[in-house]
């Protein structure tokens, strides 16, 4: 049915109009200053108001590509409106400092990707004739001779990794296996990837993970990528992996890379294991075997006791599991009916003394162009003594 299914909540989610839109993107978050009410869908002849899910929405929720659609039809008009006072205005101004925007992310859950989802490729970084080399400086491997000795000849205390669980990483020969980027979203999360690569002389199963760097582990769950600055020369969006067929946590036999992989708060509730990236009092350097390029949905297998024994026959045999996260990117708008306002209609139906019903919500700038249109599932009655306040949140 074409009725609207928003939640019952005076927030409701707003769908930009066409003009809205390319508004929007030239003229920035500002660009709304004003709103109206409206009871398109009122009828006070009748004393019953539209229940929750009776409200008729305004254009569907099917997107040109996946996810769902923040539009509202084209050249849509509120059929009547409330006034905001005896003088015949229609529009009020959105509350100052309301027009925030905020970035929050969800997890999509996890997702196994096998077979051709995957492509699996041996990089040389000293092929100067084949494409795939270019790679190299993507991951933002060693490649110079400068950062090669950061690596091989000079220790953490220099400035360099000689001595730290990513010395590894100059390696001349990396295994690069791409995921499908159909099957995750804006970001892989960078504490919950693994993969299990088949090679002539085993099986690793690799899994991804954060420095302990001393972070409450709470906090820890929260992110989605490494942010130790001690390894921020590989880039803002990896992780490093780890595998207990090459080195377990700390070099503890009974402790696993593992431990509460694929689970709500995995630091935490779950023990998940930190690596360790230099050796210290009673803690050894954990080894890394690569890592995973987050944003752009690789895993880096650097590891040459993996890469050498890898072949392209075994490549079907890989199976990876990710979880990543979709970005939500929203502008919060609050609005205010104080009393003696809004508490009367246009609407040819009402007689004064009527309840008014509020079905509609128009979000205008300063040229009254409308620039988004809210609906809730039914109707909001406001007395013209009564007072509420409204938030609206538009997905840009």
């Amino acid at each position: 049915m074409g009725f609207n299914s928003t939640a019952t909540t005076v927030t409701l989610a707003a769908k930009l109009t066409p003009e809205g839109k390319a508004l929007l993107v030239s003229s920035g978050i500002d660009l709304i200053s004003k709103f109206t009410f409206g009871d398109s869908d009122a009828n006070y002849k009748t004393s019953a108001a539209l229940a929750i899910g009776e409200v008729p929405t305004m254009g569907g929720d099917k997107p040109i590509i996946s996810g769902t659609t923040n539009g509202a039809p084209n050249n849509y008009v509120l059929d009547s409106y409330l006034f905001k006072d005896n003088t015949g205005e229609i529009f009020k101004n959105i509350e100052a400092g309301s027009n925030t925007v905020n970035t929050t992310f969800s997890n999509l859950g996890l997702t196994t990707v096998t077979g051709s989802s995957l492509s699996h490729n041996i990089v040389n970084r000293n092929a100067s004739t084949e494409s795939l080399t270019n790679l190299y400086f993507s991951f933002n491997l060693p490649i110079l001779d400068t950062e090669i000795n950061r690596y091989t000849a000079s220790t953490i205390a220099n400035g360099g990794f000689s001595d730290t669980s990513i010395s590894g990483f100059s390696t001349n020969k990396v295994l690069v296996i791409g995921i499908d980027n159909s099957l995750y979203g804006e970001s892989l999360d960078g504490k919950a990837v693994n993969a299990s690569i088949t090679t002539s002389a085993g099986t690793y199963n690799i899994y991804s993970t954060y420095q302990n760097t001393g972070i409450p582990a709470a906090n820890q769950d929260a992110k989605i990528t490494e942010t130790s600055e001690q390894t921020n020369v590989l880039g803002n969006d990896y992780s490093l992996l780890f595998s207990d067929e090459i080195k377990r946590p700390n070099g503890n036999i009974t402790k696993s890379w593992s431990t509460g992989f694929g689970l709500a708060k995995p630091f935490s509730v779950n023990n998940k294991e930190f690596y360790n990236i230099v050796d210290d009092a009673g803690i050894t350097a954990d080894t890394s075997v690569g890592l995973v390029s987050l944003n752009k949905g690789f895993i880096v297998v650097t590891d040459p006791t993996i890469v050498d024994s890898y072949v392209s026959a075994d490549a079907s045999a890989t199976t990876v599991m990710i979880d990543s996260v979709a970005f939500d990117v929203a502008q919060n708008i609050t609005l205010i009916a104080n009393r003696g306002e809004f508490g009367t209609s246009n609407n040819p139906t009402y007689t004064l003394g009527d309840t008014v019903r509020i079905s509609e919500v128009g979000l205008y700038d300063a040229n009254n162009t409308l620039i988004a249109l809210a609906k809730p599932n039914g109707h909001i009655e406001k007395t013209l003594n009564g007072f509420f306040a409204m938030g609206v949140k538009i997905n840009i």
